[in-house]
């Protein structure tokens, strides 16, 4: 009996010491520019507490004449654990630099902000940046 326990225990443990993180492709909702499409991909591992963007890539919307019309870059950029209740997870920074995933609908809020100079007087104003996407889940990168 005793053999039969450490074998199901080893068998729960070693199922979160194996899982792969979800990839999430995240899409802005309210791009900069409307003759492209932005993509942001995270990395989530909620066993390991364990969150990324991974990269980006920029794709111009219609058809392209010569090569490819994208653009890829890649992070490795990690982000701190912050709090995560039943419908929402919260990673980065607190108040300075963090992303709220709605884990039902993939929503996704990212808020950051900059400073910036007010005319020529060396005073600077911070500007709060909020940005909104649609994600998914992912089973690959596509880079």
């Amino acid at each position: 009996m005793k053999k039969f326990l450490i074998s199901i225990l080893f068998l729960l443990i070693s199922n979160n010491l194996f899982a792969k993180p979800i990839y999430l492709e995240c899409i802005d909702d309210e791009p900069i520019y409307d003759n492209e499409d932005q993509y942001t991909y995270l990395s989530v591992d909620l066993g390991k507490k364990k969150f990324g963007v991974v990269g980006t890539k920029t794709i111009l919307k219609g058809e392209c004449l010569i090569g490819k019309c994208e653009s890829v870059e890649l992070y490795n950029r990690d982000m701190p654990f912050i709090s995560e209740d039943y419908e929402y997870l919260k990673i980065g920074e607190e108040e300075k630099n963090y992303i709220t995933l709605n884990k039902q609908t993939g929503g996704v809020v990212w808020y950051s902000y900059y400073w910036e100079e007010i005319g020529s007087t060396n005073t600077f104003k911070q500007i709060d940046n909020w940005g909104y996407y649609s994600c998914k889940a992912t089973k690959e990168l596509p880079f």
